[in-house]
């Protein structure tokens, strides 16, 4: 009971802060638009680690792991901030945060399952 209290009363501080239909708004940006935003980040990851443990057999999957993140997630950084300087704050640049969150759990995700380093077939 305390719980359903408690979500009353953040929507209804939405409700009160900033109009009717701020937490329905919420919701459903949090569920169309943050969520699938980290799912496809999350599925990016999986398949850039399937790729390279297909393609470069041998290779080291840590490094080509916290390799593929870096290089995504500093050309997203820039993009966000050239967008943040150009349009201000929105909703994009927080899905595409959403979206680097989700290749990080994607990314570290598989690399738990997978061998630190496979020697090259010969």
């Amino acid at each position: 009971m305390p719980r359903i209290l408690a979500v009353t009363r953040i929507f209804f501080m939405l409700r009160t802060l900033f109009g009717i239909e701020a937490p329905s708004k919420f919701v459903g940006w949090l569920f169309n638009g943050a969520f699938p935003a980290a799912i496809r980040g999350g599925f990016a990851g999986v398949v850039a680690m399937w790729l390279t443990g297909t393609i470069c057999k041998g290779a080291r999957f840590d490094t080509a792991a916290w390799v593929t993140g870096s290089l995504y997630s500093g050309v997203a950084i820039v993009i966000v901030i050239l967008s943040l300087i150009v349009q201000g704050p929105n909703v994009d640049a927080v899905e595409f945060i959403c979206q680097i969150i989700g290749l990080w759990l994607g990314l570290t995700l598989v690399l738990e399952t997978l061998p630190r380093h496979v020697p090259a077939p010969e």
